[in-house]
């Protein structure tokens, strides 16, 4: 059993990369490289994507992780994945995996929109049966963190046994035309008849993930799901969904379109749905044709005051400021009322102060959660213009970091009520209070977006070769 070491920065193809000192350049090397029981440790620095076609053994799988104390990142930008497993008996621990789906908006998305456009489908971390591996399985997927990826941040094709644990999975599937989500277990196919449950998703943090633009034949959002056990019929292993913090979604926190034999345990799932894909009831958790499903000890609201066991319940990127224990709030409705002023509603903490803020990074003024969460705010009538808006949320524990961004235009006509949470997509999160830039929100076709300063910001299963 060897370990290669791989760094970007000091590393050479051609050295053994067996040892620290003079280890191998490319991730897709040592792959090519690594056998049965063989473990890839990875320094720091940035990586092309890499595909794994060779399969461990049971009992002497081909580990790929992070070396001691190092953050590798692998740059998916552009490519159909970052991580391709098309291989059984792998484990992929400890990586940062990044896409740009952040250098794209609503507008350049649509013009770009096509099912064979890596650049706008392509997924995180992915697992896909290939034609010499037809049903991958035993796969480890763990203590890695997926965002800003355009399609699925972690999804899995037609596999088995696969373990999808404590990942921190956010801001991803906005722009892919397969319909997109943070983690998506789609198709799986059994390697045996052993008893369940074979695959398991815990301990995740997943939030921010959202559809933004239509399902390739459809005209309408589909999906955005946190997590989603999508066309699973004929699948038997079963799967157990325990321990993760969901939050902030763009449709339901947990999905399970056609998959049965599942145990959803211990999960905190919270403002998600933020979309309004579905309906209210089924925001946090909606069951879809799938039986011999349990739930048990699950949770739905934001925690008041400490932390959930494993992970943050605020952002861990893209926000440097703000409590992490307190979750931003959500705008989920606004419209533009006759006088010429805005209103927004929204959820946050029960019984919670919101500060409002202006695109420009002002306050604006302040309201109240009342004892369900749920809040309203309206402004003094205004100018015709592009307004956008954001607001933090002050519990007992702290103020969160600013929620996303909303937005829309008042003209100088009279005005209808506007229903923004179909009229403008998400956007970044802010980074600071004074003086923020905030996420230009996009245009849905009801009025032009905001001409603000921009981050440039911005189910089913996807994925294309």
């Amino acid at each position: 059993m060897t370990t290669y070491y791989v760094s970007s920065q000091t590393g050479n193809n051609s050295y053994a990369g067996t040892s620290q000192t003079a280890p191998l350049a490319s991730l897709q090397t040592a792959a090519n490289l690594a056998r049965p029981g063989d473990s890839v440790e990875v320094m720091n620095g940035t990586y092309s994507p890499v595909v794994i076609t060779r399969s461990g053994a049971a009992g002497a799988p081909i580990t790929f992780e992070a070396a001691a104390g190092q953050t590798p990142v692998v740059d998916g930008s552009g490519q159909w994945e970052a991580i391709m497993i098309e291989a059984s008996y792998i484990n992929v621990k400890g990586f940062t995996v990044v896409g740009d789906a952040a250098n794209y908006n609503l507008t350049s998305a649509k013009a770009g929109y096509s099912t064979s456009n890596a650049a706008l489908d392509g997924n995180g971390i992915f697992i896909n049966p290939s034609s010499s591996v037809a049903n991958p399985n035993h796969i480890t997927i763990a203590n890695n963190t997926v965002y800003n990826v355009p399609g699925n941040g972690i999804g899995t094709e037609g596999a088995d046994y696969v373990q999808i644990l404590n990942n921190t999975v956010h801001n991803n599937g906005n722009w892919s035309a397969y319909g997109c989500s943070g983690i998506s277990v789609s198709t799986c196919a059994n390697s045996d008849s052993n008893a369940g449950p074979h695959s398991s998703i815990s301990g995740n943090v997943v939030y921010n993930n959202a559809q933004l633009v239509p399902a390739h034949g459809l005209s309408v959002i589909t999906d955005g799901e946190g997590i989603i056990l999508d066309t699973n019929p004929g699948y038997t292993g079963g799967f157990t969904v325990a321990n993760n913090t969901v939050y902030g979604n763009g449709s339901s926190g947990l999905e399970l379109n056609q998959s049965n034999n599942v145990n959803i345990t211990g999960n905190n799932m919270y403002f998600n749905d933020v979309n309004n894909v579905q309906s209210a009831a089924n925001a946090e958790i909606f069951l879809y044709n799938s039986s011999n499903v349990t739930q048990s000890n699950n949770t739905f609201t934001a925690p008041s005051g400490g932390s959930t066991s494993g992970s943050t319940s605020g952002p861990t990127s893209g926000s440097t400021s703000g409590s992490t224990l307190v979750a931003p709030p959500v705008i989920t409705k606004g419209w533009v009322n006759a006088n010429h002023s805005i209103t927004l509603t929204g959820r946050a903490a029960p019984n919670s102060a919101l500060t409002m803020f202006s695109t420009a990074g002002s306050k604006v003024g302040t309201t109240r959660a009342g004892a369900s969460g749920t809040w309203a705010f309206s402004t003094p009538s205004l100018q015709p213009g592009a307004y956008g808006y954001a607001a933090t949320d002050t519990t007992s524990a702290g103020t969160s970091a600013l929620s996303k961004a909303w937005g829309t235009t008042v003209t100088s006509g009279s005005t209808s009520s506007l229903n923004l949470a179909h009229a403008v997509a998400l956007g970044a999160v802010l980074s600071s209070i004074d003086g923020a830039s905030l996420a230009a929100p996009a245009d849905y076709g009801i009025g032009a977006a905001p001409a603000v300063p921009s981050l440039l910001a911005a189910g089913h299963s996807a994925h294309a070769a």
